[in-house]
């Protein structure tokens, strides 16, 4: 096995966790400050576009998918009123997601 899937897996990975801190932060935190939000979801959005772009490259399409779930949640429900414990929830669902794409992959 070569080096660059196993690396395109550790970036995708690491562009899931900084997007589901982004979101969390935005939501929890910096509820207050539409400046996260933004961030949040622009992140979002380019995470989608850059894990379409590898998975292309690579020959995947499973992380693809896992991203657009990721980019859809950022956008479609943002609602800082609910509970950090739902929230928690929904980042846990989708960096599973994220997991589970790679394994679909490898």
């Amino acid at each position: 096995m070569t080096a660059a899937p196993v690396l395109a897996a550790a970036a995708l990975a690491a562009v899931a966790l900084v997007g589901s801190t982004l979101q969390v932060k935005s939501l929890i935190r910096e509820r207050a400050n539409p400046a996260y939000t933004v961030a949040a979801r622009a992140f979002s959005l380019a995470a989608a576009f850059v894990a379409a772009g590898l998975a292309v490259a690579a020959g995947w399409w499973w992380p693809a998918v896992a991203f657009v779930l990721l980019s859809a949640r950022s956008l479609w429900r943002h609602d800082p009123s609910r509970r950090p414990s739902r929230i928690g929830l929904v980042e846990l669902a989708g960096l599973v997601s994220v997991a589970a794409a790679g394994f679909l992959t490898f």
